[in-house]
């Protein structure tokens, strides 16, 4: 006997779906390499002003 869990269909569809289609692990890598690259790039020339940035929210006291 094959009981439904009580969820309409819209809902139900969205769960569990160990065959759902993924990006590729070469494609996911690549977009976390576009991702941290230009923050990588960019973080040298700015530290001091993140370093400041920090510091501004800090209490003193």
């Amino acid at each position: 006997m094959n009981r439904g869990n009580g969820l309409p269909g819209s809902v139900n569809s969205g769960f569990g779906n160990a065959h759902a289609e993924t990006a590729p692990l070469s494609l996911q890598m690549a977009v976390v390499v576009l991702t941290l690259v230009p923050l990588l790039v960019v973080y040298p020339f700015m530290q001091k002003d993140f370093r400041t940035g920090v510091l501004t929210g800090t209490v003193k006291g």
